[in-house]
């Protein structure tokens, strides 16, 4: 008995003695493209992320601060969007590195950033009846990552309405917002600006226009073909618009003098899609204990979103009973508004 358990301890023994002491923590490093864009029909130029997936020893954050290491060299990648009418290819916009746009500090490489673009002006504008399709493709590798998207046709503003010319902006009362939704859009997120020009006394030449915008929250629409008159759980209430004046625009004092003309507010109403709003749902931060999520992506062969998105705005000016108004409300007639 004593020597059976002798062999069995050896064996146990030279088992372990066999494995490594090294731990494999990176798994073998893979080519994977990490795609981010939204095709707008409003804009002249249309922009898309593409980045790519790093490994190394080390700390993970030292390398995103690497331009190296989030960005493909542009001779290694081949960037196309090609757009279909009733299954046919119609027209190929080769797309452009450009680092025109610079990027905000951050835990990624700043401020240089790479960017593809393509300009969609005039003959070359992007058509709502077509399908668009992305492709990148590593010369070096040979992976190939694409995805598919329809374009979203912009809102229509309903109120305020055309017809009207001027905003009356009253402490006691309320500001209307409705909007149709709009063919493929499915997530709506509504604004209102309220914009001033602001001149300092001491330095005449001295002039900014500036604006203080409330976010008046998401919201979405089951109906993607368009049309359907969306409106907000309650119009604002105007309180609430004198509130973020108080709070957002400093005092007008000896100190910090400031000459302010309010010009108008501005609706806005931005729109994208069905994809668009999963992508934003699922990797919005986790409120509960689980940190675990499921990765959304519609890129085969690499992850990110390729999608659309629409937006329109409406400006009406003050008319002379709003000025009136800011001028000696308590919460704004400390702001100086002329």
């Amino acid at each position: 008995m004593r020597k059976l358990l002798f062999f069995v301890l050896l064996g146990i023994t030279a088992v372990f003695n066999s494995c490594k002491n090294d731990l494999e923590v990176n798994a073998p490093w893979k080519d994977t493209t990490i795609v981010f864009g939204l095709l707008n029909r409003s804009d002249s130029t249309q922009y898309i992320r593409i980045s790519k997936a790093f490994l190394g020893e080390g700390n993970a954050l030292d390398f995103a601060k690497n331009f190296d290491s989030l960005y493909y060299k542009t001779s290694d990648i081949e960037v196309k969007i090609e757009e279909y009418k009733n299954g046919n290819l119609t027209e190929t916009y080769v797309l452009l590195a450009d680092t025109s746009i610079q990027k905000e500090p951050g835990i990624f490489n700043s401020p240089k950033q790479l960017l593809y673009s393509f300009n969609t002006f005039g003959a070359d504008a992007l058509d709502a009846a077509a399908t668009y399709k992305l492709i990148v493709k590593n010369i070096k590798t040979g992976n190939e990552a694409s995805a598919s998207t329809f374009l979203v046709a912009n809102p229509l503003i309903t109120k305020p309405s055309e017809i009207e010319e001027e905003v009356r902006l009253y402490p006691g009362g309320r500001t209307a917002f409705e909007w149709r939704s709009s063919k493929n859009g499915y997530l709506y997120e509504a604004f209102i600006r309220f914009l001033y020009k602001e001149i300092n006394p001491n330095s005449p030449n001295d002039t900014s226009y500036k604006y203080v915008e409330l976010n008046l929250g998401r919201q979405t629409s089951i109906f993607e073909e368009g049309t359907v008159p969306i409106k907000l759980d309650a119009d604002i209430e105007n309180k609430n618009i004198y509130q973020a004046l108080f709070s957002f625009i400093p005092q007008a004092t000896a100190q910090n003098p400031a000459i302010r003309f309010p010009t108008g507010l501005e609706f806005i109403i931005n729109v994208t899609t069905n994809e668009m709003n999963t992508y934003i749902n699922v990797n919005q931060p986790s409120n509960t204990i689980t940190q675990e999520r499921p990765q959304y992506t519609n890129v085969t062969n690499g992850i990110g979103i390729f999608s659309s998105r629409g937006n329109v705005s409406r400006f009406l000016p003050f008319n002379e009973n709003t000025l009136d108004s800011l001028q000696n409300s308590p919460l704004t007639s400390g702001l100086n508004f002329q």
